[in-house]
């Protein structure tokens, strides 16, 4: 999964969801777990390698934040399972209003 203008893979708001043995490069986020509107629960990222997600999107018109630089992001999915990935090279191009990183928890 590369190359997107966005995140490699979007978990909004789901249930009992398993992202399993992935290669995802190259996009502005690799992965997010969320929940927005709706409880997410049960959700597990496991090996998965998601490296170098570099890439800038800018805050959308939807009221979106500009996000780069972020492998895994997790926010209002508390008992989300990540491990066993390799995550690595994970970082901002240009200033954002998420913080980057290889692994980050956006609650708060």
């Amino acid at each position: 999964i590369s190359n997107n203008n966005g995140p490699g893979v979007l978990v909004r708001d789901s249930n009992d969801a398993d992202v399993e043995a992935n290669l995802i490069t190259g996009n502005c986020a690799g992965m997010f777990v969320l929940s927005t509107y709706a409880d997410t629960s049960a959700v597990s990222a496991r090996m998965n390698v998601v490296t170098a997600n570099n890439r800038f999107c800018p805050a959308g018109v939807d009221g979106y934040p500009s996000f780069s630089g972020i492998g895994i992001g997790v926010a209002g999915a508390p008992d989300a399972d990540v491990n066993a990935n390799l995550v690595s090279g994970n970082h901002a191009s240009q200033p954002a209003d998420l913080p980057s990183g290889d692994i980050v928890r956006l609650d708060g």
